[in-house]
């Protein structure tokens, strides 16, 4: 999310507002004490939404200011209908969640996380549960019969990070490595490794506890902590203006998976880590959230604008009851999720 304009006069923020709508940009006007400010949601619109900022302050500035914001109306009109027209190429990345923003400068953490991972991988040839590495990772001690006391043991606590390491088979690993690639290099160099490191604790903990009640001792790797990067990632990417970015496509791959791994369609799962995970990434991100909703002016809907005359049916129910709360139907999902399981 990026500031795309300010001003002192509501009327024309809303204008600039409207004429972006018109335009199928998604955007929000925030109001405080330095004024009203329009805010592009999605950064890949930003070019075309400064273009018609552009025009905007230009005539804005007209004595004939409704007149000004019709013409605006229209060109935003002709714009949205020359995108639909061209039938854009859908942007493709390399594999799942490595889109130009995980260009950025390789966090030695992040770094450090996979290789360990991909050792810990071919040292337990891909986690077989005979090898000892495995055995010495795992959340609590397994005699070799297969027996466990119940719950953590707190005389060893480090094994509530290191299941983490653990992962069972190629596929398994490359995706957890691709995400936390994609999403610990970007909060390792916005936030620092210590940021980074708090936010693998703190997604990770709590989620090796509640699966190990649920399941047992018996499962691994990084998903729960990926999950939780990509909630609190999101939320910045979503609320606040601190240089994180998210696509809606990744948004949809790694939701979808989300509910597939729930399913059990794809084999036994740690669904537990993935629910608990997300919940706390979200958590973790919440500060932007609310101070987004607490600064959003929220003006688009009120009787007589643009967007209350013109946005009906499914869309008008999107923008005012689903998007608004759409971390709070991830965290309803995640609780559903664990209810199922």
């Amino acid at each position: 999310m990026r500031l795309l304009e300010r001003f002192t006069d509501a009327n024309q923020a809303q204008a600039l507002s409207d004429a972006l709508e018109v335009a199928g940009i998604e955007n929000d006007l925030r109001s405080g004490s330095d004024g009203h400010a329009v805010w592009v949601i999605d950064d890949m619109s930003m070019e075309e939404a400064s273009g018609i900022a552009r025009d905007f302050v230009g005539s804005a500035s007209d004595a004939h200011a409704d007149s000004a914001a019709e013409r605006l109306r229209i060109r935003a009109e002709e714009i949205r209908a020359r995108r639909d027209e061209r039938s854009m190429p859908v942007r493709v990345a390399a594999a799942p969640g490595t889109s130009a923003v995980g260009s950025a400068p390789a966090g030695q953490l992040t770094l450090g996380l996979i290789l360990v991972s991909v050792a810990v991988a071919i040292l337990s040839e891909l986690g077989d549960l005979h090898s000892g590495i495995v055995r010495a990772l795992l959340v609590v001690p397994i005699s070799p019969e297969g027996f466990y006391s119940p719950g953590v043991d707190w005389s060893e606590p480090w094994r509530v990070l290191t299941p983490m390491f653990i992962h069972f088979g190629l596929l398994h690993l490359v995706f957890n490595m691709l995400w936390l690639y994609r999403l610990g290099n970007q909060i390792e160099n916005l936030q620092g490794p210590l940021g980074l490191a708090a936010l693998v604790v703190w997604t990770q903990i709590p989620g090796a506890v509640v699966q190990l009640e649920l399941s047992g001792p018996l499962f691994g790797g990084m998903s729960g902590v990926v999950y939780g990067l990509f909630g609190y990632t999101w939320m910045q990417a979503r609320y606040a203006a601190g240089g994180y970015s998210l696509s809606d496509q990744d948004t949809l791959w790694i939701m979808g998976w989300f509910v597939l791994c729930a399913t059990g369609l794809v084999g036994h799962i740690a669904n537990a880590q993935h629910a608990i995970g997300l919940v706390s990434g979200l958590a973790a991100g919440m500060p932007a959230y609310l101070a987004f909703r607490r600064s959003s002016a929220r003006l688009k809907f009120e009787e007589g604008s643009w967007a209350d005359l013109n946005i009906r049916g499914f869309d008008r129910f999107r923008r005012l009851y689903f998007e608004p709360y759409v971390p709070l139907w991830f965290m309803g999902l995640a609780a559903a999720v664990l209810w199922i399981g």
